[in-house]
């Protein structure tokens, strides 16, 4: 893969302390997953209410791609953990500039690039959010400082990632093998992939949840939240869910980044929608949608697919490469 050395040399450590069994190796993806649950619940928290973080962390956890991506043993639950870090550390040091909430939001941006480099798109989805919401000197200044060190921190690796993009070719057939085409089929499959099935129910709440802070006379508890709070945090999950789309759109033709697994980048930003557009509802009419998604969650499935015999391929594989 074209990406960071992080996860590689987790999994080796890993492998040498747990063993190199498939349970053994798959728990450390399991460990990635259920933090990063967490984890969502204080970013909703930190952007909107608790209720809010609930609602995110429920849909999250219930994201069929999710679910299905915890079973492997791949780098994907780290990378939401990460971003989910990031985001986090970003809405923390806003509020708190001091203490160690900067020292953690380029830690966890640097440990995001050298892991996989679409972590950095939730990155960008916050300098634009920062350029459009700091509006103090000093805070723009601090947060180019913090963007300045990241940087700094990744230029060991720019070589390797000139020759990965640039010094690798990449003609029509690697773009077939490796990429999507950009059609309505390949849309259709990355919606029922990302939002589950049936699509219309979370691209309604995240509607709700996208456009819903912009009105003051909400029923539920998301009207009597601030109207800047509620606005910027709202923001930020919109940038998430779409900076990813545009820049993967506009290099498709280029590069092999049309796929399922690395448009997944923006499923907490679709989970935090989805919690906050609970908030938006009176009691009951947020406690029935909750239970819609539980059930739908449980009884759905839109991304799970028959995986084919590894065992016996790379036991085939063992006995013609000796």
């Amino acid at each position: 893969d074209h990406h960071g050395p992080v996860y590689s040399l987790l999994l080796r450590g890993w492998g040498l302390l747990a063993g190199e069994t498939v349970l053994a190796l798959r728990w450390i993806t399991v460990m990635f997953s259920i933090a990063s649950i967490a984890l969502i619940y204080a970013l909703g928290r930190a952007l909107f209410s608790p209720a809010a973080g609930v609602g995110a962390a429920l849909a999250f956890a219930l994201m069929d791609k999710h679910v299905v991506l915890t079973q492997e043993v791949r780098d994907y639950p780290m990378i939401f953990l990460a971003m989910i870090a990031i985001a986090l550390y970003y809405v923390r040091w806003r509020r708190n500039p001091r203490g160690g909430n900067a020292f953690w939001f380029v830690a966890w941006s640097v440990c995001g690039l050298y892991l996989h480099y679409y972590c950095y798109m939730v990155n960008l989805a916050i300098l634009v959010h920062a350029g459009l919401t700091l509006r103090e000197r000093t805070a723009r200044r601090h947060f180019l400082a913090l963007n300045g060190l990241i940087a700094l921190a990744f230029v060991p690796w720019l070589p390797i990632v000139v020759h990965q993009f640039v010094g690798t070719p990449v003609d029509s057939e690697v773009l077939n093998i490796h990429g999507m085409p950009l059609n309505r089929h390949t849309i259709e499959y990355l919606a029922s992939e990302s939002f589950g099935q049936p699509v219309a129910l979370y691209a309604l709440l995240m509607v709700v949840g996208a456009w819903g802070p912009l009105s003051s006379r909400l029923p539920g508890s998301l009207g009597r939240l601030p109207r800047d709070r509620r606005l910027s945090g709202a923001l930020l999950a919109v940038l998430w869910l779409t900076v990813p789309i545009l820049i993967t759109w506009a290099l498709h033709t280029r590069y092999p980044l049309l796929t399922d697994r690395n448009i997944s980048v923006i499923m907490p930003a679709i989970a935090l929608l989805v919690g906050v557009s609970l908030t938006a509802f009176e009691r009951f009419g947020g406690a029935f949608l909750a239970a819609l998604i539980v059930a739908n969650g449980l009884l759905t499935i839109s991304a799970y697919f028959d995986k084919p015999p590894w065992r016996e391929m790379a036991a085939d594989i063992g006995a013609a490469y000796p």
